[in-house]
Parts: C-alpha cells; sequence; structure tokens
C-alpha cells in the first residue's frame, strides 16, 4: 500500500542522516513539481508537457503529481513557492543560526495556510 511508504518518505531520509537542508530542498523540489502541474492543467497542457516541465518519463509520476495538484489551489502553491524561495535563500546564507528552526516555522506556515 503506497500511504504507508509516503508517511516513512521523511523518516527514512532523517535515517540515511541527509541534513535538514537537503531534506527541505526535496520538499522544495516536490513543491514546485506541484506547480508546474497546476499550471499546465489550468493551460490545458498534454501529459507530455509536464513530463517535460517536472523534468521525468515516468507517465504513472506525472498522473499522480497532477492529481495531487488538484487538490491545491494555484494561490496556497504560489505561497508555498514563495515561501519555500525565501527560506531556501536564508538557508544559503551563512549568517542563519539555526536553520532546523527555519525550515519548521517554513513548513509550519505553509501547513495552517489553506490549500
Amino acid at each position: 500500500h503506497h500511504s504507508n511508504e509516503y508517511w516513512k518518505f521523511p523518516s527514512n531520509l532523517i535515517a540515511q542522516k541527509n541534513s535538514e537542508v537537503s531534506i527541505f530542498s526535496t520538499i522544495f523540489k516536490h513543491i514546485q513539481r506541484l506547480y508546474f502541474a497546476k499550471l499546465n492543467h489550468i493551460s490545458r497542457g498534454d501529459e507530455r508537457e509536464l513530463l517535460t516541465l517536472i523534468g521525468s518519463n515516468s507517465s504513472f509520476f506525472a498522473r499522480k503529481l497532477s492529481s495531487s495538484a488538484q487538490k491545491l489551489t494555484i494561490e496556497w502553491l504560489r505561497n508555498a513557492l514563495l515561501l519555500c524561495a525565501q527560506t531556501d535563500s536564508e538557508l544559503r546564507d551563512s549568517n542563519i543560526s539555526d536553520r532546523q528552526k527555519a525550515i519548521e516555522l517554513t513548513l509550519l506556515e505553509m501547513s495552517t495556510t489553506q490549500r
């Protein structure tokens, strides 16, 4: 069952000793792909165009991504992208003292806004 695998994903990343920053980068990339899928749907693009946008050749992945994107508003996706981009920029700045806290605050803000 795929839902069990989904919930294991974050803990697997941490268990593999991935840094918070690399985990956040993975989340950011996924949000970007969801945004591309939503834009593709709005513009009535086809699967081939979506595959190009997301940099994949898996039709199954494109369909799942498209299905997930349809459950989110374009406004939520745009806001999530902006939050991720801002946090990503802050994480690249060596002056940030608590990277994990910055990531947690971003994820918290994303989770509490209407989807």
